[in-house]
C-alpha cells in the first residue's frame, strides 16, 4: 500500500518534516490574513501554542478565535510571517541587518523569546551610524534595557555622524532627550545647537505647520533648555543663535552674561561641561558564540581617544594543562598592520586568563576602528558575544577593559579574549609608532 502514496517523511528529521509540512502547507488548521493586503498564510495550531504563549492564548485560552476563523494581522509583513513561522518550526533565523527590526518586532508581538535574542544580537552587531537612531527607537518601544544603554553608547562615542544622518531627525522627543541631555555626549554644544534645530525643523513639517521660531520652541518644549548655551562660543551664540529668536530676550540676557562673566548665577542652561573624551568608550564586535580548533579570532573596535595598546587578555582552558602557539596581531581600518607577537604560553590549571603582550606598546588613534586577531593553536577553546564598552581612566598603569562586566582579569563568560590591556597616551616610554 505505501508504494501508493507519496511516502516524504520517510528518511526526514523531525525539523525537516516540519519545514515541508510548513512549505506545503499540508494538514494546516489555522490561517491568518498577513499585511495590508491580508495574504492568506496557514500553519498548524500544534506548533504555534507549543513555541509561543501568546499564540497558546489566541488558540487554546478562554478568548480563543473561533474554529475557521482567518486572524486578522495587518501589522506585520508576510515575508516577515512566514520567517517567523520558520522559526517556529525548524528553529532556522534568517535575520540580518535588512529585516532585524522588523523580526525584533514580530518576535516580541508573539513573545518568542529565543528569536527576540537573536534579533538584538544582530541588531548589536550591525550598529552604525545610520541605523542606531531607529534601534534606539526599537529599544525603547520595547524596554530592552541593555540594548538600549549600547546605543546610547554609539551615539555618545561617534555624535558627529549619528546626529547628520536622517535617522536622527525622526527620534522621537523621549529619545532625543535622552540623547541631548547627557554629559557623555561627545560633541562640541554648537554640532548639538544644530542637529538639534534640524529635528525641530522636521518635527514642524510632521506637524503640518510653518517652520518658524514660534513653532521651533513649541515642537522643542523642555528639550529647549538641555542645550547647554553657556558652552557656546559667544561669538557664535550672538550671531546665530540670538538672530533665530528662539531664545527669550531674558534667556539670551542671561547667556551673554555668563559668557561675559558678569553674571555666572543663573541656572536657565546648564553650563557643566560634557565629558568630550573623559571616558574611554569601546564598541566591541563578537561573532556567535561558537568553538574553534586552530582558528583566529577577531574583535573589532574603536576608541573615543588616542589609546596605547600592550596587548589583550585571553582565556584558557580551567580543566587540562596545555601549551598554547598564540600569534596576536593589531590591524588599522586600512588592513594595515599596526603590531604583532607570537609567543607559547603554557596553561596550567585553575587559571583561568592569560596577558599576553607586544614587545612594544602601539599608539592608536581615537574613532578609528582597529581589529584584534588571535590565532590560538591548541585543542579548542571558545569566544563569546557579549560586550562591556564604557571605562573610565585610574592612574595611567595598564587596565584591563573586561567585555564580561567591570574592569577585571576575568569575566563570568567564555570570550576568548575578555580584556585589552590599554593605558592613556601620556605615558609615553617604549611605545611603537
Amino acid at each position: 500500500m505505501a508504494s501508493f502514496v507519496d511516502d516524504w517523511q520517510s528518511r526526514r528529521t523531525r525539523i525537516q518534516s516540519n519545514r515541508y509540512m510548513l512549505i506545503k502547507e499540508l494538514a494546516c488548521d489555522v490561517t491568518f490574513l498577513v499585511g495590508k493586503l491580508s495574504v492568506e498564510i496557514s500553519a498548524h495550531k500544534f506548533i504555534l501554542v507549543s513555541r509561543s504563549c501568546v499564540f497558546y492564548a489566541m488558540l487554546c485560552g478562554p478568548l480563543a478565535e473561533k474554529p475557521n476563523h482567518c486572524i486578522r494581522t495587518p501589522d506585520i509583513e508576510p515575508a516577515i510571517f512566514k520567517l517567523m513561522l520558520q522559526y517556529l518550526y525548524c528553529e532556522d533565523a534568517f535575520v540580518d541587518s535588512k529585516n532585524a527590526q522588523d523580526m525584533l518586532y514580530a518576535a516580541k508581538k508573539y513573545s518568542i523569546q529565543g528569536l527576540i535574542d537573536v534579533c538584538i544580537r544582530c541588531l548589536e552587531s550591525t550598529m552604525n551610524a545610520n541605523n542606531v537612531c531607529s534601534i534606539l527607537e526599537q529599544a525603547y518601544f520595547f524596554d530592552e534595557l541593555e540594548l538600549k544603554r549600547k546605543c546610547l553608547e554609539f551615539i555618545f562615542h561617534q555624535p558627529k555622524d549619528v546626529i547628520m544622518s536622517s535617522a536622527f531627525n525622526d527620534l522621537t522627543p523621549p529619545c532625543l532627550m535622552e540623547v541631548v541631555r547627557s554629559d557623555e555626549l561627545d560633541a562640541k554644544e554648537e554640532s548639538i545647537f544644530e542637529a538639534v534645530l534640524r529635528w525641530a525643523d522636521n518635527e514642524c513639517i510632521q506637524q503640518e505647520v510653518d517652520v518658524n521660531s514660534r513653532n521651533r520652541r513649541s515642537v522643542l518644549g523642555r528639550l529647549l533648555y538641555f542645550i547647554r548655551f553657556p558652552l557656546m562660543e559667544p561669538k557664535y551664540f550672538r550671531e546665530k543663535v540670538c538672530d533665530l529668536d528662539l531664545l527669550t530676550s531674558d534667556e539670551k540676557s542671561a547667556v551673554i552674561q555668563w559668557h561675559s562673566n558678569r553674571n555666572r548665577s543663573s541656572y536657565l542652561f546648564s553650563s557643566n561641561a560634557r565629558s568630550l573624551g573623559e571616558n574611554i568608550i569601546f564598541h566591541w564586535r563578537y561573532g556567535p558564540v561558537s568553538t574553534i580548533t586552530s582558528e583566529s579570532t577577531a574583535i573589532s573596535f574603536s576608541a573615543s581617544t588616542d589609546v596605547l595598546i600592550d596587548g589583550v587578555v585571553m582565556y584558557s582552558s580551567s580543566y587540562e594543562e596545555d601549551v598554547y602557539d598564540v600569534t596576536l596581531s593589531v590591524h588599522a581600518p586600512d588592513n594595515k598592520q599596526v603590531s604583532s607577537v607570537t609567543k607559547k604560553l603554557d596553561i596550567k590549571k585553575q587559571t583561568p586568563s592569560y596577558e599576553v603582550t607586544f614587545v612594544a606598546a602601539s599608539k592608536l588613534t581615537k574613532r578609528l576602528n582597529y581589529t584584534i586577531i588571535v590565532k590560538v593553536q591548541r585543542s579548542g577553546s571558545y569566544y563569546g558575544a557579549s560586550g562591556r564598552s564604557t571605562l573610565a581612566w585610574h592612574g595611567v598603569k595598564p587596565t584591563v577593559i573586561n567585555p564580561g562586566g567591570g574592569s577585571s582579569k576575568t569575566a563570568a563568560e567564555k570570550e576568548q579574549i575578555p580584556g585589552l590591556l590599554v593605558r592613556p597616551c601620556e605615558t609615553a616610554a617604549g611605545v611603537k609608532k
